[in-house]
């Protein structure tokens, strides 16, 4: 799949920022683009049509950015859709719920055009298959459930088949005293042993310190 054959729900309920995102994106060759001014009627759309990629506003008239992007990530279907949340805004009581839901990527306003196409091109490769990666077992690490999922959705889209989940460090650590990974991935803020903390043992303590 190229940039150009990217199916794009914006999701921005201001139709100027909306014609100024859409043309960046048509300047990118991205031309199959559709716009919704509200959660729900973003929601209702993702989940009937699907699309390759989402990019919303924080700040809609009926719910919030990291809301709508909860409701995706509910939607067994749709839970892997790659989300882009565009915003000024900078509080933790907002940022912090749309990191742990799993979104692909935040971009800070105002922004340069160069910074969508990185986004888009992250959409691009999560949506096609690898080669030669089904074999490889994965670990997953993170204390969010709604986070586990949708990496591991991410990843069997990808061509992953092997791919087992912990709910913190020391699962993790459990887990890896009687399986072999090829690939660990793990959330850096978690309850008690971050993740630095984790890939300090894996490094320095267990039997899987090349991994």
């Amino acid at each position: 799949m190229n940039i150009s054959d990217l199916s794009v729900l914006l999701v921005e309920p201001t139709r100027t920022q909306a014609q100024v995102i859409t043309g960046f994106l048509e300047q990118m060759g991205t031309t199959l683009v559709q716009v919704a001014t509200t959660g729900q009627e973003a929601l209702a759309m993702v989940l009937s049509e699907g699309s390759d990629l989402v990019i919303s506003s924080m700040h809609l008239p009926d719910m919030t950015g990291a809301e709508l992007l909860d409701a995706i990530r509910q939607d067994e279907a749709a839970m892997a859709t790659p989300f882009v949340l565009i915003s000024s805004e900078t509080q933790y009581r907002y940022l912090e719920p749309v990191r742990q839901a799993g979104v692909t990527g935040i971009i800070s306003k105002p922004f340069h055009p160069a910074k969508l196409e990185q986004i888009l091109r992250i959409a691009v490769e999560t949506t096609d298959p690898l080669p030669n990666v089904g074999e490889l077992k994965v670990l997953v690490v993170d204390d969010s459930l709604a986070s586990r999922r949708f990496i591991s959705m991410s990843l069997d889209r990808m061509g992953f088949e092997e791919i087992t989940q912990a709910v913190d460090a020391f699962d993790a650590i459990e887990k890896l005293k009687t399986n072999y990974f090829d690939l660990i991935i793990t959330d850096y803020n978690m309850p008690e042993m971050h993740g630095l903390e984790l890939i300090k043992f894996i490094r320095e303590e267990s039997n899987q310190s090349s991994v």
